[in-house]
């Protein structure tokens, strides 16, 4: 009776050395399969519409981040464009006086642009 408990402590003994001489060790057991519940089911709708809504939310940011750069690119263009509108009322109206000093003003005391248009101006009359 005595001499069992020795054997299977010898032949524990014996593994471990060669465990330990080689390396190798018997390949892990496959996990048991597991039998799926209604519980699994919900589960793993939850990890969907988790994944759908952090998904969505990413999309809205990007579509408002878009939506904001056309908003401020819209009023950037209407700004530009009363600036420019300004700038060419102000033209016309330079414009309109050279025109109708010339008959008064020195032919080389006007900008060399508007000396064309006056000379066109003078042959229609």
């Amino acid at each position: 009776a005595v001499s069992r408990p020795l054997a299977r402590q010898e032949l524990a003994d014996e593994v471990a050395r060669h465990v330990n001489k080689h390396g190798a060790c018997l390949p892990p057991c496959e996990p048991p399969r597991l039998v799926r519940t209604p519980w699994d089911d919900v589960l793993q709708e939850m990890q969907w519409m988790a994944i759908d809504f952090y998904e969505e939310r990413k999309w809205k940011v990007h579509l408002a981040r878009r939506v904001s750069y056309m908003i401020k690119d819209h009023f950037r263009k209407l700004e530009r464009q009363k600036v420019e509108h300004h700038a060419a009322t102000c033209a016309a109206i330079v414009q309109s006086f050279w025109l109708g000093v010339t008959n008064k003003v020195a032919p080389d005391l006007m900008p060399a642009d508007l000396k064309t248009e006056a000379i066109e101006l003078d042959d229609r009359e």
